[in-house]
């Protein structure tokens, strides 16, 4: 709200006149910051329920997706995989609104509002019992002007700083949660050891399907930078016994920044 240094000039001629202009102009800013609060409740009450109900409904198709991919029409569009991308949607969106505060911001907001308007009644029948029992106690007025005009300046006061707060807080809970991802999505190294190696003309390594080796004789290779999760590891070998290709398949585990071993025997009949 801009600063506007327009407060009545006291005119000791007409104080009747001056204490009205004072009263006018607290009422006229109080309303003011009434309107602002209603202006962003209203705001944030659309967004807070359009992202629950888009959470809501994201979260009832995922759930869905399981129970759907048993229709023998459906069962080539990988159901399963879309239930957990519909929940980590919905999951996104309702960390959007956490951490700008929409649906904090219209409880706020509202309780502001009210807590202002309900100043403002009592400011108005305070006013009414003092000029019925002391008309021309311009002090008592003034007094009144200036308790009410700091008491909505209190009330904007304690929203503002609850709202710095909240906001200070989901930056470094964001902070933290990014911290956290980049720390376990730091790549790992996986080591392959094939014991019968001399058994073998050559060797073949793939990972998840796709080359990573060969043709090579060595009995250890290390695969660097691999994003953490899980891995199918094929060796696949050309015996010197027969010159015929055998494999086989294990499965390694990648933790982030740690190297895993995995020892894979290609058996030859």
């Amino acid at each position: 709200m801009a600063c506007e240094n327009n407060f009545p000039v006291w005119n000791a001629n007409e104080p009747e006149k001056s204490i009205m202009d004072i009263c006018q102009w607290s009422l006229k800013d109080a309303c003011k910051r009434i309107h602002w609060y209603e202006k962003k409740r209203l705001h944030n009450k659309k967004c807070s329920r359009l992202i629950r109900a888009l959470s809501i409904a994201l979260l009832t198709v995922s759930a869905l997706c399981p129970i759907m991919d048993g229709f023998t029409l459906l069962k080539d569009y990988s159901l399963p995989k879309w239930g957990y991308a519909f929940a980590a949607i919905a999951a996104a969106i309702l960390g959007f609104d956490k951490y700008f505060g929409l649906s904090s911001g219209w409880i706020r907001y509202m309780r502001t509002q009210f807590s202002l308007e309900r100043l403002l009644k009592e400011f108005h029948y305070d006013w009414i019992s003092i000029m019925l029992q002391q008309p021309h106690n311009f002090g008592s007025l003034m007094q009144r002007i200036k308790e009410f005009t700091f008491q909505i300046e209190a009330l904007v006061k304690e929203e503002t700083d609850t709202w710095a707060n909240e906001f200070q807080n989901n930056i470094a809970e964001l902070e933290k949660a990014l911290k956290a991802i980049v720390e376990t999505r730091k790549p790992g190294d996986i080591k392959i050891i094939i014991p019968n190696v001399i058994d073998f003309k050559e060797i073949r390594l793939f990972l998840n399907g796709n080359q990573v080796k060969g043709p090579d004789t060595n009995a250890e290779y290390l695969i660097k930078s691999i994003i953490p999760g899980r891995y199918e590891i094929t060796a696949l070998g050309i015996s010197k016994k027969d010159n015929k290709e055998y494999k086989e398949t294990k499965v390694v585990e990648v933790q982030s920044g740690i190297m895993a071993s995995k020892e894979i025997m290609i058996s030859i009949p």
